[in-house]
């Protein structure tokens, strides 16, 4: 079975019961495959197809009755199937938040050789549409309860909390339409806008968790809608408390059918809530003093800075919140470094903080300038209404794009999901050599099972060595454990193979011929007319030796060892903050522009402070209970890593271990990057356990493969010892 990782968001393949890229001896009935997530039934599908796309069977899909994220995957008349490649093609649809995961399971059934379709597999679910319909509601719903929040806590004397609810509930209607299509679409398969039918349209709006949760947003937008247009209650105080509870409530949904929900913990949901509540006090009460500032109506100069005061003190408190909160979310949703800047998620989730920082640069400077400035009695208020007029627009500019990055998040896979890391094959020569009576049989060629590969037997007369020239046929008696009862009958294969033109004494047979990989035991027969036959047996391991499928791995943020020089950059880091800050509420007749720009400048140099920390010291792969590499100083154990590290490392990290990039005149490699140069700092600083740990396991997200399968523990350890000479050879 395939390895079991983490609970991840979205409904990510987790499990098989067969192995991606398996060689079986005939279809199998059923397939399971295990979600991170619970799956619909209902809404999934899948088939049988063969490398040429045909389908071959089709697929029913049940759910465990003990576990509602594991998927049954019956294939329809498998025992009638012919032997071949085959995949399984499907597509489940996710019971917590309607998001589509596809992927390919490949397998061979009586071939005995490696499947030819790839297997793969990808959450979706990141299409424009649900994002388009997700940023509308959520910038709708958002303004008119974080507007009727601060209504009620400061009042509006500028009505402006009126315009945002007859602006916002068309607004969050088209968002819910949108959405709307995009599930049918989802469930159906068919794409956006595609109308399944009435029945099937009812189903998805109330027998799956999203449709449930549109229909509640809709039920509160009409609820909202009463208020404001039969009632005409929403600037009194009774209709501001419905209208926020009802927009709370719409936007609650979201947490519930979003990556919080798939992570199936309260904490994480509750996290969730708390993020958006508080982004939402923050965003639609700055909408509300944005219309109030720029309104012409004659509200008084102490109603405008009583609410403008209030709105400060209660958005910094938001503001806090929303980072907190914002923190933890990206510790759920980002699993490590790699997945940051590797996935889609991660490089939005960062252009988003990105604004976020500009944003509280802009909010610093109004807190600490303009809105002290506004209570003062001999303040020139029109000039301060001015410039928080122009800050808030900006904000506000800004809040619209944080929000459709927002809406991006919640309709892409988080990046959480495991790294794949290539599994390197066993590699080496076979050279094997038997006798029988007058005839020398030898059988050589390569382990590895690539399809131009060829194993050669090569039959001389054994006094003189001279090529067997009266042979009539040569035939292999191949014998192999039934990789599904190793206890019962071993499978057999026996077959002629054909001499190789120009070549007397040599015959061949392709490699993929022995394609199950197992200890082969393989008898070569010579037979020539009038004699009887000679024969000799052969032992061939080619245990992992095909082209073994990725590998997943689940990576995750670990604490680097930092050097001094590390430190250093995270107190500088800390000063940068501080110095700023100070700086700032200092100078005299600071212009409140030249203040944000100094406040972004000081942010943009803290980011790269704490990044120069951050890299300054190698990241632990693992955790504990890494095997310590017993012969680190053992001469024989340098000598024998030579032809391992030649065959197996020098094409990627060089003869001498600095990487194979440009030389520059000092020797030094002019583009040797840090995985490819293992004589840098980061190499020389891990432990020989982690170092026999990623020689073991791989690095999830780069080009270094795990070689556990293809070399034995101690091949690997002597290799460890052999990197660490290598390093003793050169000055860092």
């Amino acid at each position: 079975m395939a390895s079991v990782l983490p609970v991840a968001a979205h409904a990510r393949l987790e499990e098989t019961s067969i192995a991606p890229g398996a060689i079986l001896p005939a279809v199998p009935p059923a397939i399971s495959l295990t979600f991170t997530e619970a799956i619909d039934p209902a809404f999934s599908s899948a088939s049988l197809i063969a490398p040429d796309q045909t389908v071959m069977s089709a697929v029913t899909i049940t759910r465990d009755g003990s576990n509602d994220r594991v998927g049954v995957f019956d294939i329809v008349d498998a025992a009638s199937l012919p032997a071949g490649s085959y995949a399984l093609l499907w597509r489940v649809v996710s019971a917590v938040d309607g998001h589509t995961t596809t992927g390919v399971l490949a397998f061979s059934a009586g071939t005995g050789a490696a499947p030819e379709i790839a297997s793969s597999s990808e959450a979706s679910g990141g299409n424009w549409s649900g994002t388009l319909g997700r940023w509308l509601e959520l910038a709708a719903l958002m303004a008119m309860a974080g507007a009727a929040l601060l209504a009620l806590v400061t009042g509006d004397p500028a009505g402006g909390m009126r315009l945002i609810v007859r602006i916002g509930l068309p607004v969050a209607l088209v968002g819910a339409i949108i959405t709307a299509l995009n599930l049918f679409g989802s469930a159906s398969g068919a794409g956006f806008g595609s109308w399944p039918g009435a029945d099937r349209a009812a189903d998805v709006l109330f027998d799956s968790t999203p449709g449930r949760a549109l229909v509640i947003r809709v039920v509160m937008l009409a609820l909202v809608a009463v208020i404001a247009f039969a009632l005409r209650a929403e600037n009194r105080r009774a209709g501001r408390v419905a209208i926020a509870g009802a927009t709370l409530t719409s936007l609650a949904t979201f947490s519930f059918i979003g990556h919080a929900a798939g992570l199936r913990g309260n904490f994480a949901i509750a996290t969730d809530l708390a993020h958006l509540f508080s982004a939402t006090v923050w965003s639609g009460g700055l909408l509300l003093v944005a219309l109030m500032l720029m309104s012409q109506q004659t509200a008084s100069n102490d109603g405008i800075a009583r609410v403008v005061g209030r709105f400060s003190a209660i958005a910094f408190s938001a503001f806090l919140i929303v980072g907190a909160t914002g923190l933890v979310g990206a510790w759920f949703n980002v699993a490590g470094p790699r997945n940051l800047t590797g996935e889609d998620y991660g490089r939005v989730l960062i252009l988003k903080t990105l604004l976020a920082l500009l944003i509280l640069s802009i909010a610093a400077v109004n807190r600490s300038m303009l809105v002290p400035n506004l209570r003062r009695a001999d303040a020139d208020r029109s000039s301060i209404q001015t410039s928080l007029r122009k800050a808030a627009l900006i904000e506000l500019g800004l809040a619209v794009a944080v929000l459709l990055l927002a809406a991006r998040l919640t309709s892409i896979p988080p990046a959480d999901a495991p790294l794949t890391v290539d599994v390197a094959a066993r590699s080496g020569a076979i050279a094997l050599t038997g006798v029988s009576n007058d005839l020398e049989i030898a059988v050589d060629g390569e382990l590895s099972n690539r399809p131009e590969g060829v194993i050669r037997v090569t039959i001389t007369e054994a006094a003189t060595g001279a090529p067997a020239l009266d042979l009539v046929r040569v035939i292999v008696d191949a014998r192999a454990p039934d990789p599904l009862d190793p206890d019962g009958e071993p499978l057999q294969d026996r077959f002629e193979i054909e001499p190789v033109d120009g070549t007397p004494g040599v015959w061949e047979l392709p490699r993929t011929r022995l394609g199950l990989e197992a200890e082969w035991s393989i008898e070569v027969i010579a037979r020539r007319l009038g004699v009887v036959d000679e024969a000799v047996s052969f032992t061939l391991d080619l245990r992992h030796t095909a082209p073994p499928p990725p590998r997943l791995v689940q990576e995750e943020w670990r604490l680097p060892r930092l050097p001094w020089g590390g430190y250093l950059a995270l107190v500088a880091a800390a000063a940068t903050v501080a110095g700023s800050l100070i700086l700032i509420r200092r100078l005299k007749g600071l212009e409140p522009v030249t203040a944000g720009i100094m406040l972004t400048v000081a942010a943009m140099i803290t980011i790269g402070f704490l990044l120069s920390a951050w890299r300054s010291g190698p990241i632990p792969v693992a955790g504990g209970g890494l095997v310590s590499p017993a012969n680190l100083d053992d001469p024989a154990a340098i000598q024998r890593a030579v032809d391992t590290w030649a065959m197996q490392c020098a094409s990627c990290h060089g003869v001498d271990g600095g990487g194979t990039g440009e030389r520059k005149p000092d020797g030094s490699h002019a583009h040797a990057s840090v995985a490819g140069d293992l004589l840098g700092p980061q190499s020389r600083a891990r432990t020989p356990e982690e170092l026999l740990w990623i020689i073991s396991n791989g690095l999830g997200g780069t080009s270094m493969p795990a070689f556990d399968l293809a070399l034995t523990d101690e091949e690997r350890a002597d290799l460890v010892s052999y990197l660490r000479w290598l390093q003793s050879r050169t000055t860092p």
